[in-house]
């Protein structure tokens, strides 16, 4: 509701179960449409990742998101989250462009090996 109430055209979110880059053609195309997409996209691959595939992504996502010049903001405390949130849905609302939130495993918990 958060979201909804502050951007009506897009939402997308992501939790990449392979190797795969977390971004989709709709995400991509979001850029040279100019459409104020939100992105959250669940960090694996760091601290303590079991999956191999994880790893790799963890290393390219951000560089992958800054070639094509979409805007990211990592969430990783919750006293932080509302303020980076509100700002990020204004600046995308604003400059007509996607923002990806990724959610860090020290917001999320992250993924253990079992024990």
């Amino acid at each position: 509701v958060f979201l909804s109430q502050r951007i009506e055209r897009s939402s997308v979110t992501s939790s990449p179960p392979g190797p795969e880059p977390p971004l989709s053609g709709a995400q991509v195309m979001s850029v040279p449409f100019q459409i104020p997409t939100l992105m959250m996209v669940s960090e694996r691959g760091t601290m303590g990742e079991f999956n191999i595939g994880q790893q790799l992504v963890a290393r390219t996502m951000r560089p992958v998101l800054d070639a094509l010049l979409i805007e990211t903001h990592t969430l990783t405390r919750l006293d932080e989250l509302e303020f980076i949130m509100e700002r990020g849905i204004v600046q995308a609302a604003a400059t007509q462009a996607p923002v990806c939130y990724i959610l860090s495993p020290l917001l999320t918990g992250g993924k253990a090996f079992a024990k």
